[in-house]
């Protein structure tokens, strides 16, 4: 799944929710919901949670207007592998309809699930592409490769 890549590990964000909802989805890893948020740096972006944390979520209740205090930190999976833990620390719900407004707008309505999973599919196959060619690939070779991932992977 996609990186939460505004979190910085041993520091804690606040971010506040663009919408009631989040998107959501399933993959190759299982479910998934991204989240449009604005963090306390003014930056919008998308959270995309672990799935141990949606059910404390659903719990809170995540409305537009609510700010969340995310805590990331270094842990280790049972065979040594590092990740990034997301933890809840605190959440505070808007206090009136007046916070709310002063939101900006969320983002975009996500298009059809084809086009979603087409861009997901460019990405995955364009990481790939850099990945197997490195830097030191020359840029239309990075992306030749990529157009081939690309085919590779909606034909499966």
């Amino acid at each position: 799944m996609a990186s939460n890549t505004f979190l910085v590990e041993g520091r804690t964000t606040t971010v506040t929710f663009l919408s009631d909802k989040p998107i959501e989805g399933e993959n190759a890893y299982g479910p998934y919901r991204a989240y449009p948020v604005q963090t306390d740096q003014g930056v919008q972006t998308t959270f995309y949670p672990p799935k141990y944390l949606f059910s404390e979520l659903d719990e809170l209740g995540v409305c537009r207007g609510m700010a969340v205090r995310l805590r990331a930190s270094e842990a280790r999976t049972r065979d040594n592998r590092r990740y990034t833990r997301i933890e809840i620390e605190d959440a505070e719900k808007p206090t009136s309809v007046a916070v709310t407004e002063r939101l900006p707008s969320p983002m975009p309505p996500q298009r059809d699930s084809t086009d979603t999973r087409n861009g997901i599919l460019a990405s995955v196959a364009l990481k790939a592409a850099t990945s197997t060619r490195g830097i030191a690939g020359e840029p239309q070779e990075v992306i030749d490769t990529a157009v081939m991932y690309l085919a590779w992977l909606k034909s499966a």
